[in-house]
């Protein structure tokens, strides 16, 4: 039978269980199984003071489930939280340093003429967790004798009793220079482009990904947690330009993980008062993560908006020599706003992330900017390309409607007015183009 200390220890324990912390994988973490730590600096393990019977595995042997998803990502909550990466790390490490980057993740931008979408797969090798945890006996001598502050500093104030193992693989895609317009129809396309539910919109959604292939607006990156790496991943290097190959290159690649292969992705923690442990200082370090992750989510954005429009008015002369003056003017103004706005956010974080009885939720909203088109540089040789330089009455044509756009480029190169290669400089200018009855190209307008 039970003594009356073993029942109170398996109670406690049920309501840890119940009671978790939940952490997601981060280069920079330190968690482990089995690990102590304090949850106000996650890349510091204490010395180990929990000892156990076993591990134990809770979902039998092998893998439980391997799977490929294909998602839109609209912002940087989105990207962590569907790639399974801890924020609360991210943004420790982004306060605590001082560093705009923690992560590779943190390298992605979001504004309103990109898109990002990922193909995720994985294999779930299930959970491990801790047999009979109990505190090794110099870790109880310290809690017998009242000494809590010394073995929240020695053992911490919480520990992982419980993981979970993956072999991930993830193909990020980012299109650029989408106007509102083609950002819309995108994602409405994006579903069945991969589903095959409308072989119209299939073949729409194939023909926007050549395009922007063709167009150098696309960019693919491939990260993997555990695994065998991204050498094991060569067929991608031929089958980046179609996503419905990539998907089973990464399908093909996970299936074939083991457990031994896999990375420790998802962790439970719970807290040390499970074992006799008072904390007397009762600092809200958990609700300080909370509000430190809406800090590192908007003074992420922001950044990234701050350092956009910074590239635009350096090369003002260069790349974006087609803008205004007035146009500028609005860029510089909403550079200046920008720099203040992140001036007062970043103090209010840090007061957070210094003094977490002072954290406040920041109820600051960003504003939406309208990015400018880059320049298009055309080869020399061109006739499009001397035409636009040396003849402005070119600009001087009708404005073409949207559908006479396309059958007027259409109706040219099939006539021989222009070529393949001037048809693409054509829609790259969203123009079209006069030819006479005799083919002659002589002009070319703008399109709606």
């Amino acid at each position: 039978m039970l003594a009356r200390s073993q029942v109170f220890l398996l109670l406690a324990l049920f309501a840890l269980q119940s009671s978790a912390l939940n952490y997601g994988y981060h280069p920079d973490s330190a968690l482990t199984l089995g690990i102590g730590f304090n949850p106000s600096d996650l890349s510091v393990a204490k010395p180990r003071c929990i000892d156990y019977d076993a591990v134990e595995r809770l979902d039998g042997e092998g893998s439980t489930e391997s799977n490929v998803d294909i998602t839109l990502i609209k912002n940087q909550r989105e990207l962590y939280s569907k790639i399974g990466f801890s924020a609360e790390m991210s943004a420790q490490g982004f306060f605590a340093k001082g560093s705009a980057k923690t992560s590779f993740l943190d390298e992605y931008e979001f504004h309103d003429d990109t898109t990002h979408f990922a193909i995720i797969a994985w294999t779930d090798h299930g959970r491990q967790a801790l047999k009979n945890p109990r505190l090794k006996p110099h870790a109880q001598a310290l809690i017998d004798n009242g000494a809590h502050e010394d073995f929240a500093k020695r053992c911490g104030t919480h520990y992982v009793f419980e993981e979970s193992r993956h072999s991930k693989v993830f193909a990020i895609y980012t299109i650029k220079q989408m106007n509102e317009e083609k950002k819309r129809k995108f994602e409405a396309s994006f579903d069945v482009g991969f589903t095959f539910a409308d072989l119209k919109i299939k073949g729409t959604f194939e023909s926007f990904m050549r395009e922007a292939f063709h167009m150098n607006n696309v960019n693919l990156r491939v990260f993997t947690i555990g695994g065998s790496g991204v050498t094991d991943l060569g067929d991608l290097v031929t089958n980046h330009m179609e996503p419905e190959k990539v998907k089973e290159v990464l399908r093909n690649y996970v299936s074939k993980m083991t457990d031994r292969k896999g990375a420790p992705s998802r962790f439970k923690a719970g807290s040390m008062d499970a074992f006799g442990w008072m904390d007397h200082q009762n600092v809200p370090t958990l609700k300080r993560d909370i509000v430190l992750k809406e800090y590192f989510f908007l003074i992420k954005g922001l950044s990234d908006k701050k350092s956009r429009l910074n590239d635009v008015l350096i090369n003002r002369d260069t790349d974006y020599a087609h803008l205004s003056d007035e146009n500028v003017q609005g860029y510089e103004g909403q550079a200046e706003k920008l720099a203040t706005d992140l001036d007062r956010l970043m103090t209010a974080a840090i007061e957070c992330f210094e003094e977490p009885l002072n954290c406040k939720t920041p109820t600051y909203r960003p504003v939406s900017i309208k990015w400018p088109v880059e320049a298009i540089v055309f080869n020399s040789d061109s006739r499009i390309f001397r035409m636009k330089a040396g003849s402005p009455e070119g600009y001087m044509a009708p404005v073409f409607s949207k559908g006479d756009c396309n059958k007027q480029r259409s109706a040219a190169f099939l006539s021989g007015c222009i070529t393949a290669e001037e048809v693409k400089d054509l829609r790259r200018l969203n123009a079209a183009p006069s030819c006479t009855l005799e083919g002659e190209l002589v002009s070319w307008g703008l399109c709606e």
